[in-house]
């Protein structure tokens, strides 16, 4: 039973050190990645909000509806007389 608890302590976990600066140096840099992220996204963010407005797909669909039924207006003014008008 000695043995088995002696074997464990070994390969237990042991004590680590760093070096002071070497722990500083890493640290900086964690701030300064993390910093870097956060202005990168406001950038990003500022960007997309100056960014001109596009059409998007619902408008360029309503524009073809639209399209389509002035021409079926203009071609068959009688059939869409007799056609019960869409609701949506």
């Amino acid at each position: 039973m000695q043995a088995l608890l002696l074997r464990d302590t070994r390969t237990a976990c042991t004590m680590h050190s760093i070096k002071h600066n070497r722990l500083e140096a890493a640290v900086l840099f964690a701030i300064q990645y993390q910093v870097g992220t956060a202005v990168s996204y406001s950038e990003m963010i500022a960007h997309i909000n100056t960014a001109p407005l596009k059409k998007s797909q619902s408008h360029r669909l309503n524009d073809q509806i639209g399209g389509k039924q002035f021409v079926i207006e203009i071609l068959f003014p009688e059939q869409k007389k007799s056609l019960h008008p869409v609701r949506f």
